[in-house]
């Protein structure tokens, strides 16, 4: 297999066992989006003929849906669909070659469900092969003009499911087949775009907008759909053909009459040459309509295809006649193939940016009327979609709360019924009478289906207890016309109102109710008992409902429904004191206007004619009139056209209406306390016409409730009624422009008699032909004011003259209108013309400005249409049974309930919530508005899912295209059709990036479709980061345990992977963490040895990182990760040798990435680096630009070579979704086998191929790195390999990408050789969010004493190995000193993990890495007092029997050590491991008595000093009171001294804290060069000397309130990753007292305690005689966590008057430091708002550090362990010393970091180290060399002190009581001194590492402490001799090698190394000097040197002296500093 493939993309499948990352994706199968259909060749040199086979199959028109499914009623119209179907499956089955499309879902789940496996198969297996492509895929074809945007996504969401789940992949849809609605809306097209389909096709639009078209050739065009979307155009095709059927005489199907192709040339029938010229002569024709050479023929019609074998035949012979044409090529094709084709041809396409309507097929045939037609039906439909949302939404959180999906089958008729009602003969009312009536028996059934479980699913989600009650609720489906059984009847009922939208609504509930009967009536409802009013209802004319019908209704107001909520209300009818009707008129004259409404909401009535007057609202008064008028439906005879109003046309006789007889009377005027109503009645006497116009309290519309019906017919005359809004004013100019919507979603500008792209004549239809479809509102506006009403059910309507709306709202028309239905449009009921109550809504406001509620008036309008659309729910049942009395329910239920935590901004909606299966839902968001709308509610609007719902968290989601049949990513992958377009675009808005995956942007206009799962809160998290990785827990053995915690076993998964690479030498694998490697090669036998390190030599398994363990690389210290990977590789090199040796780190999961992590990775000779967590923003702006590769300078100071920078293609290290073949995983397996019916190769291609293309673009070459692993993964290793086999053997052919097994390095190899430019990154990855409000900057300090204990471990590390490897040869049992270093060694690499050094780990865990301390610090100590012994022995030839058992005192800092508390007589040496003489002051617990300590220098001075107190816990028991201090001075160099402790008497010696002198003390500690001042009043720091400074300072302690993520309804919570607070000011730990101060020689101390009931917290500062820095000892604890709030313990440093410019400084685990500013990254943007205080932590290893340039002055603290730290205030220093937490961050680790030890929260000891003195300026101390005295900068002194306190000297105590060991004896054989050095190292030198290395052979490392610009002397490059290094032994041998001396150096640097061309500014390095001689060592600024060497004993040689030369020199020297000082 060839490495690359030139051109393509090349994909490096990189296995390994890290996470899993999995999510069913859906794929295409061919790159160039075809999905599974296969089109034949197209000849770009002729004219390419399209025959698309189709049948159009009507759901319901002339027949039912049943009848034209089984084929009844032939009298009707002969059509079966289910003959069709199946009909075509055989024909298609006997040549390959033949196509067909599929369109309509509602026909096609019908048959599907009736047929055999074998003809399921059978079909399935044509899509597959792409014979027959499924279009538009809805559930019907549905109508444009009538249909409202969300029934029209349901019925697509409906339809594309079942396509999905009967058809897979391949039945995907891509285009749009619209080919007889009767017009066509821009919406529309809009929501194809979002469904991800390329296209449309239809046949309906304007006759002369069509002849316009085939003049200009743009049959072909592009539409934009949206005003406000990005990428809403897609491709739009017209057919050539009369509408859809193919051209005349070429016609095949049975119920056609042209003749068939009979290719017999012996015949007399002959007859193709014929057909074939004839049309050649129509395609020429055509071709001119089009702008490329194909033309596309619709070879179909109505039901065509019963007998397909017919049609096919034929075309088969058609087609062979055409083989050997020169300038057609005629080919089956499909709508997708002909879209491929045109695209490939590159035309230029017109822009249509408008709609299609109105639609005309000739001057006086406009289809506008069937925008009105049959108004019931098209209100029943609204009424329906009402229910169905309600109903999905409420089954949907009852399965949530129940876990159970029994209810959700109920919904599946109303999908449907709805799906059918959209049809383009069904909602338009252009259907039969029987298949009107059909439709609402359907509609009717379902409705009653689905609201039968709504009863037990609202008493399920308002229940209080387990108790199940059955509210037996539904619809008044008539309260229309007054009737409902149950509040008619029932003396007890209840009301439940449920609103589906996402804000609070106020709901006028409106109920039928018998007022004789029952004369009284109470409600109670959640907020008590409700108001209410009783009005009379709506009378009807005479008919025979009037006997059934209520003459009153109840009107009350269900409050501020709460969003996606329920209240539930009790209603009580007595017969008690009847109760008044709310009827009241007042007297008024004729003159006087009747006033109803308040000041901000009224309208006013002509008391002459009864009509409206005038309307205030919004603070603007306007003079509107509204009246009905009909128009008389022209029949066509009399103009001799014989074209007729109809269902489908209107056509009026006159373009003036007629105005109804007879005047107006009022029947009512009702003022109640919720409602005022003016009632009316027309007195005509054609058409029967009442009205009630009101106005509820604190609502901002008026509403026009009417009743039409009774057309009188008697004139044989249809009408056609309307109502007219009229604006009185003449001033109220709209430039005969209005503007209707679009589906119920964006506005379209309409202007009279034109039209935007074609002209026509308005003169001859001038009514009709301005006519356009207003689904829910029309508006007009003038420059001041804008007017809108609003409709309760799609309507016909224009603004004819100025200021006037005209809306159609029914009609009865005599005549048919000869457009197919062959019926009048005549409904009638009861013997008489059918009657139809409806609703308007008028609002106006200012047209420019906002109104007083601070909304514009589109704003209004927008919410008010919602409200109405997706209005509140209201069920009732009667309450009558002893189980539903009042006093249960309210026992049982709560009578309130919200299914979200709060209202949604007013602009975004949830738009669909409905339950989906295998417990995920749909979860629609929409934005509401246009982009210019409002200047508020039009922006771009930020929603956070996991916020959203009450009780329950999204576990798993899925972002899809519109209609949830594909994930989004998978449709963003695949190629994309491009347009180049002539016209102008729309501007719209860009898509908005998102915060986080469940933190999503909704843009004007936006729909975005998840499927989510939920979890309940209380067990939910979202696992960014799983329980473990490959964690190296130490309780883990490699054997499986705890399986209950996480099924993992590594010797499974090492072993199984050796055996299946056996198998397949093309596969690879990379092994990563040592420690485990290690286990496992220890248990096995030669031949699985031998076979892993074959598999390594021949290349198979790649070693990466080869660490001992993953570090962490914010808390780690340099020191410590260089240990663990030296001990690592070394393991390495011992078992697989040269081949083994690592070139790659691999660093996946640490949570963020340093600076010098990269350089060491430069240092130990790697290529370069691969991990996968980075900050969210970083990754989405790197994606963008393509550097997902990058090139990491890792160092400001070393000339190294940059390391190469991987990072995954996703968030995740698992395999891309669907390509995860583990068994963790769930994707499925790849089936080969194109027989098998689970055959999914293809697909699988396919979409591997789009995401592949997709991830292209995050790199900067053609190489992408796919890591295929996970955590654990590849126990049984084999099912991955076959799978992946199978996966490469299948895309061996694919021409884009190339995929092959591989590793890290040969992927850097690939990306190297293609000499790509990399970004260069010259700074860290911290702080690592991975979603908005998730800074994992809580693990800088979580689990401090773990962290303290690590760095205790890396000292006595570092101390052990250098004594045992001093000791050396010479030292008895050498090879059992270096064994007893092994599980030191181990461990402490352990610690160095990314969840263990973290304190990420759980609390078992935690004490389990303790455990293995502890005792790894027991073995390595317990040969340390031999090999001490004879270090100082003074004979060395003498054999020393001498054990002095010395060990470490681990509990000192709790005052705790067995040895100097209970000893009459101890040792305390101590070992400074540092190569300069360091004078310590050691501090032991001891009883309170007096001492004689004796040393190398005599008799020490002592004191006894109080220890600090511990607060009352059971270890205050075992802690001494007293602490024994002394000064071990001047210890040598990596030399020790030894002294001699002899309790003399029990007299109390100790100082204890004396009360401050507040009048005569001074509160100074310290000397005149550095001390410290406290605040008499406040008992705090006030100011601190030092280096010559003085500085006002104070330093303090506070906690924040760790979040929980329930407040702000994020769900991100502090726990062991996260650190977030309440809020960003942190609370002051309060009460400090004086707790006494003391005074000695030695030190000086101020003893502080704080009384506050939060945290216990003490503190001494102190600072030693002749010390540099100030020392703030700590105590924090026992945090109280009694009011449930998490806390973070903070001490906050400041300065006065300081001005740091919001920059500070950070070090890099414990090297270079990194520049910091506030609220910024170096390379990203990021909003530092969101989370002010935990985006600003940084890790703090070792130093924090502030500078003020204007006063030159440098401050900073040092810690004792790694913590996090900021500078949030100029002059400040703040660093977080300890958490209690009791929330999980659900990050994994499944556990709240709530650490307690006895009985109380964990207390933490530490120390921070206060230095600070002149920033640019040399300090006046320090030395170098003996007897030169001369200034440090400030940064060198901290650098010092760093390294002091880090390797701060090792203190062994040992028990001398035995008489062995009395002074005297030990005198006699031991020194009490010890130097391994001939002298200090100059101060910027220090040996890192001395330890046993091999055999006879030591490891040396060096290391330059200083970077380059830190001091002017310190900061220079350094030479050392070797010969001058060791004082007892001289180097033979030595030999350079890599940092982790596991490779020699020269051998790296004869291998070639990989060059980077790269973008970005470089840091500027010191250039390595070469070495002057063998003996010589030249280190420069931060470098490191490490040599393998042999030494050899020497005799004692003095140090060499100065001459006197050399003295002068020196002297001169000094002289010139001091001036220069001075």
């Amino acid at each position: 297999m060839s490495l690359i493939t030139s051109g393509c993309i090349l994909v490096l499948l990189l296995v390994s066992s890290t996470r899993p990352f999995s999510l069913k994706a859906t794929e295409d199968v061919r790159a160039n989006q075809l999905g599974c259909v296969k089109c034949h060749d197209i000849d770009k040199n002729k004219i390419n003929v399209h025959l698309v086979p189709h049948s159009h199959d009507d759901v319901g028109w002339l027949k039912t849906v049943d009848q034209y499914y089984y084929g009844l009623r032939t009298d009707i119209q002969h059509a079966g669909v289910q003959y069709i179907i199946t009909s075509v499956v055989e024909a298609l089955l006997e040549n390959a070659d033949r196509r067909y499309i599929q369109v309509e879902t509602a026909f096609f789940w019908k048959w599907w469900k009736s047929q055999d496996d074998d003809m399921r198969e059978k079909f399935k297996s044509l899509v597959d092969n792409g014979q027959i492509e499924i279009v538009n895929g809805a559930w019907s074809m549905n109508d444009e003009a009538c249909a409202n945007y969300q029934s029209t996504i349901d019925q697509f969401t409906w339809g594309l499911r079942t396509i999905n789940e009967t058809l897979g992949i391949c039945g995907l849809p891509r285009v749009g087949w619209q080919i007889d609605p009767f017009g066509h809306s821009r919406e529309q097209a809009s929501i194809f775009a979002q469904l991800g389909f390329d296209g449309v096709f239809f046949a309906r639009l304007d006759h002369d907008d069509k002849t316009q078209r085939q003049l200009n050739g743009t049959l072909d065009f592009a539409w934009q759909g949206s005003a406000n979307l990005d990428s809403s155009t897609i491709f739009g095709g017209i057919f050539p053909t009369a509408l859809y059927f193919p051209p005349n005489g070429y016609c095949w199907d049975w119920g056609c009459n042209d003749a068939p192709v009979i290719d017999d040339e012996t015949s007399p029938d002959y007859n193709v040459k014929y057909l074939v010229s004839s049309f050649k002569i129509i395609i020429n024709r055509y071709k001119k309509y089009f702008p490329t050479n194909n033309v596309f023929i619709p070879m179909g019609g109505d039901f065509m295809y019963e007998a397909a074998e017919m049609n096919y035949i034929n075309m088969d012979r058609f087609i062979k006649a055409f083989r050997d044409e020169q300038e057609f090529n005629v080919i089956y094709s499909t709508p997708s193939c002909y879209i491929q084709a045109v695209n490939d041809a590159k035309p230029t396409l017109k822009l249509k940016t408008d709609d299609f309507f109105p639609y005309s097929n000739d001057d006086h045939s406009f289809w506008t009327g069937y925008f009105t037609s049959r108004p019931n039906s098209k209100r029943f439909e609204r009424i329906g979609h009402n229910i169905l949302q309600a109903a999905k939404q409420l089954l949907a959180l009852n399965e949530i709360q129940r876990g159970s999906d029994e209810d959700v089958k109920s919904l599946q008729n109303l999908r449907e019924v709805m799906g059918i009602l959209q049809h383009h003969d069904a909602i338009t009312g252009t259907e039969k009478q029987h298949v009107a009536n059909d439709y609402v028996r359907l509609l009717t059934k379902a409705i009653e289906t689905a609201e039968e479980p709504l009863g037990v699913a609202i008493g399920n989600l308002l229940r209080k207890s387990q108790t199940d009650v059955n509210l037996q609720l539904s619809s008044c489906l008539l309260a229309n016309v007054s009737i409902c059984s149950v509040t008619q009847q029932s003396e007890k009922f209840v009301v439940a109102v449920y609103n589906p939208l996402s804000w609070p609504v106020t709901h006028f509930v409106r109920l039928p109710i018998n007022r004789t009967t029952f004369t009284s009536l109470t409600i109670q409802g959640p907020d008590g008992v409700q108001d209410y009013d009783i009005v009379e209802s709506m009378p009807y004319a005479q008919t025979d409902l009037k006997k059934l019908q209520s003459k009153h209704d109840l009107v009350f107001a269900a409050n501020e429904i709460p969003p996606m909520g329920i209240k539930l209300y009790y209603a009580t009818q007595t017969n008690n004191k009847a109760q008044n009707i709310q009827t009241e008129s007042k007297r008024v004259t004729a003159d006087e206007l009747l006033t109803f409404g308040d000041t901000a909401t009224s309208f006013q009535i002509n008391n002459s004619t009864n009509l409206l007057n005038s309307i205030t609202m919004n603070g603007i008064t306007i003079d509107i009139t509204q009246n009905f008028y009909y128009y008389y439906s022209e029949t066509g005879i009399s103009d001799k056209t014989n074209i007729s109003s109809g269902a489908y046309l209107f056509r009026p006789t006159n373009t003036t209406p007629e105005s109804l007889n007879n005047g107006v009377t009022k029947v009512a005027e009702v003022r109640g306390k919720l409602v005022e109503e003016f009632h009316q009645k027309w007195n005509d006497d054609k058409i029967y016409i009442s009205q009630i116009i009101r106005v509820y309290k604190n609502e901002s519309f008026i509403e026009f409730d009417w009743l039409v019906g009774g057309i009188n017919i008697t004139d044989d005359m249809g009408k056609e009624v309307i109502t007219r809004y009229s604006v009185s004013s003449s001033s109220f100019k709209t430039n005969s422009t209005f503007y209707t919507d679009s589906n119920g979603r964006e506005m379209i500008k309409r202007t009279l008699n034109s039209r935007p792209d074609y002209t026509y004549n308005a003169t001859n239809e001038p009514i009709a032909s301005n006519y356009y479809p207003v689904t829910s509102k029309i508006v007009i506006k003038d420059s001041n004011i804008e007017l809108a009403v609003l409709t309760d059910r799609p309507q016909g309507g224009s603004s004819l003259n100025d200021g006037e709306i005209e809306l159609m709202i029914h009609r009865r028309i005599l005549h048919d209108d000869l457009k197919g239905v062959d019926e009048s449009l005549n409904e009638t009921e009861f013997g008489t013309g059918v009657y139809v109550r409806g609703t308007h809504y008028l609002v106006f406001g200012s047209a420019t400005k906002l109104n007083p509620d601070g909304k514009t008036t589109a704003a209004q309008e927008r919410i008010l249409a919602q409200k109405k659309l997706v209005q509140p729910w209201i069920g009732v049942g009667s309450a009558t049974s002893d189980n539903l009395t009042l006093a249960k329910l309210q026992d049982q239920l709560n009578f309130n309930y919200s299914a979200l935590t709060k209202a949604l901004p007013e602009n975004v909606n949830i738009l669909t919530f409905e339950p989906w299966g295998d417990e995920s839902y749909i979860l629609r968001l929409e934005h509401i508005l246009e982009k210019d709308e409002d200047p508020s509610l039009s922006n771009n609007t930020v929603v956070d899912l996991n916020a959203v719902f009450n009780s329950v968290m999204i576990h798993e989601i899925t972002e899809t295209t519109l209609a949830a049949n594909q994930r989004l990513e998978d449709y963003q992958m695949r190629t994309k059709y491009t347009w180049n377009t002539t016209g102008e675009k729309m501007d719209v808005i860009p898509d908005a990036t998102d915060p986080s995956k469940t933190t999503v942007s909704v843009t004007p206009m936006k729909i975005r479709t998840f499927v989510v799962k939920f979890h309940p809160q209380h067990s939910f998290g979202n696992p960014i980061k799983p329980t473990s990785t490959i964690m190296v827990f130490a309780f883990i053995f490699i054997f499986i345990m705890r399986p209950d915690i996480q099924r993992a076993s590594v010797q499974n998964i090492i072993t199984s992977v050796v055996e299946a690479l056996l198998e397949n030498s093309n596969r690879r694998f990379v092994q990563v963490e040592t420690a485990f490697f290690y286990k496992w090669w220890n248990s096995q036998n030669d031949d699985m040895k031998n076979n892993f390190k074959y598999l390594v030599d021949n290349g198979q398994i790649e070693m990466v990182n080869g660490a001992w363990s993953m570090n962490d690389e914010a808390c780690t210290n340099y020191q410590s990760t260089i240990d663990q990977f030296t001990w690592g590789l070394r393991t390495i090199n011992d078992t697989l040798g040269a081949c083994g040796i690592p070139r790659i780190g691999w660093q996946i999961d640490p949570f963020g990435h340093s600076r010098e992590q990269a350089s060491i990775y430069s240092q130990l000779g790697y290529d370069g680096v691969f991990f996968a967590r980075m900050d969210y923003v970083d990754r989405e702006k790197r994606r963008s630009e393509g550097s997902l590769n990058f090139a990491w300078q890792g160092s400001a100071n070393l000339d190294t070579n940059f390391v190469f920078g991987g990072i995954f293609p996703n968030e995740a290290y698992g395999a891309p979704p669907g390509f995860c073949w583990d068994y963790t995983c769930n994707d499925p397996p790849v089936y080969v086998d194109p027989e098998s019916p689970e055959y999914n190769l293809d697909e699988m291609t396919q979409n591997f191929t789009n995401i592949m293309k997709t991830y292209a673009q995050y790199y900067p070459s053609n190489h992408i790195l796919i890591p295929m692993g996970g955590d654990f993964t590849f126990e049984a290793a084999e099912k991955n390999y076959i799978n992946m086999d199978r996966f490469i053997m299948a895309m061996r052919d694919n021409s884009e990408v190339n995929v092959l097994y591989s590793t890290p390095s040969c992927y850097i190899k690939a990306v190297n050789d293609e000499d790509p430019e990399l970004k260069l990154k010259t700074d860290d990855f911290f702080p690592y969010s991975d979603k908005k409000h998730s800074f994992w900057t809580g693990y800088f300090t979580s689990r401090p004493n773990s962290k303290r204990f690590e760095r205790i471990g890396h000292n006595i590390l570092q101390a052990t190995k250098q004594l045992i490897a001093l000791n050396g040869l010479k030292g008895s049992n050498y090879e059992n000193n270096i064994k007893s270093l092994e599980s030191l060694r181990d461990i402490m690499g352990v610690m160095q993990h990314h969840d263990a050094i973290t304190g990420t780990e759980r609390q078992h865990v935690t004490n389990d890495y303790v455990r293995q301390l502890t005792r790894a610090i027991e073995n390595a100590e317990k040969t340390i007092g031999t090999v001490i012994g004879e270090l100082l022995r003074i004979d060395q030839n003498e054999t020393l029997d001498l054990d002095l058992k010395l060990s470490s005192c681990l509990l000192t800092n709790v005052s705790i050590c067995g040895v100097t508390q209970k000893s009459e007589r101890f040792i305390v040496a101590v070992y400074n491991p540092l190569a300069w003489s360091v004078t310590h002051h050691i501090r032991l617990p001891v009883e309170n008595a007096t001492y004689k300590i004796e040393g190398p220098d005599g008799e020490e001075s002592y004191d006894i000093l109080s220890s600090i107190p511990y607060f009352d816990t059971d270890i205050s028991n075992q802690s001494s009171n007293s602490e024994l201090l002394f000064t071990a001075k001047d210890i040598p160099p990596m030399g020790l001294k030894l002294y001699y402790v002899n309790r003399l008497a029990n007299v109390s010696e100790t100082i204890f804290p004396s009360p401050m002198d507040a009048i005569n003390d001074t509160y100074y500690f310290g000397n005149k060069v550095t001390g410290f001042q406290i605040d008499k009043e406040t008992n705090l720091l006030k100011t601190v000397v030092m280096n010559g400074v003085t500085i006002n300072i104070t330093q303090n302690f506070f906690y924040y309130k760790s979040e929980i993520g329930q407040f702000d309804a994020s769900d991100v919570s502090s726990g062991a990753y996260i650190f977030r607070p309440i809020e960003s000011s942190p609370e002051p730990i309060r009460g400090v007292i004086n707790a006494g101060i003391i005074r000695t020689d030695t030190v000086e101390e101020f003893d502080q305690k704080w009384t506050d009931k939060h945290v216990n917290v003490s503190q001494i500062i102190r600072v030693y005689k002749q010390g540099n820095y100030i020392e703030f000892d700590w105590l924090v604890g026992g945090i109280n966590i009694e009011d449930e709030v998490g806390k973070e313990v903070i001490t906050k440093y400041t300065v006065e008057d300081f001005n740091n410019e919001k920059v500070f400084y950070t070090d890099s685990n414990g090297r270079e430091t990194i520049k910091r500013v506030l609220n910024s990254r170096p390379d990203y943007v990021y909003c530092a708002s969101i989370d002010p205080v935990a985006s600003n932590y940084y890790p703090v290893t070792s130093r924090i550090m502030i500078k003020d340039e204007h006063r030159d002055i440098e401050v900073a603290i040092l810690t004792d362990r790694s913590q996090g730290g900021s500078s949030m205030d100029n002059g400040q220093v703040e660093l977080m010393i300890h958490r209690r937490i009791l929330k999980d961050d659900h990050k994994g680790v499944a556990e709240s970091l709530n650490e307690t030890e006895f009985g109380s929260g964990v207390y933490v000891r530490g120390s921070h180290y206060l230095v600070f003195g002149t920033a640019t300026k040399t300090n006046p101390d320090g030395a170098v060399y003996p007897h030169i005295f001369f200034g440090k900068t400030t940064i060198a002194q901290q650098r010092i002190l760093a390294q002091k306190k880090l390797l701060q000297p090792w203190v062994g105590v040992g028990n001398a009581d035995s008489d062995s060991l009395t002074l005297d004896s030990i005198k006699k054989k031991l020194k009490l001194k010890y130097s391994a050095l001939r002298k200090d190292l100059r101060e910027s030198i220090n040996i890192l590492t001395y330890e046993p290395w091999r055999n006879d052979s030591y490891l040396l490392r060096l290391e330059h402490i200083f970077e380059a610009q830190d001091d002017s002397l310190l900061s220079n490059i350094a030479t050392i001799k070797t010969s001058d290094l060791f004082a007892k032994f001289e180097i033979e041998e030595i030999s350079e090698t890599t940092l982790g001396a596991n490779e020699w150096l020269k051998d790296y640097k004869s291998r070639p190394k990989y060059n980077w061309k790269t973008i970005g500014q470089k840091m500027v390095t010191i250039p390595s000097v070469n070495d002057t001689s063998e003996e010589a060592i030249t280190l420069t600024p931060m470098q490191i040197r490490t040599f393998i060497v042999k030494v050899s004993p020497v005799a004692s040689k003095a140090p060499k002296s100065f001459t006197g030369l050399t003295t002068l020199i020196i002297a001169l020297f000094c002289l010139v500093k001091v001036l220069s000082f001075l």
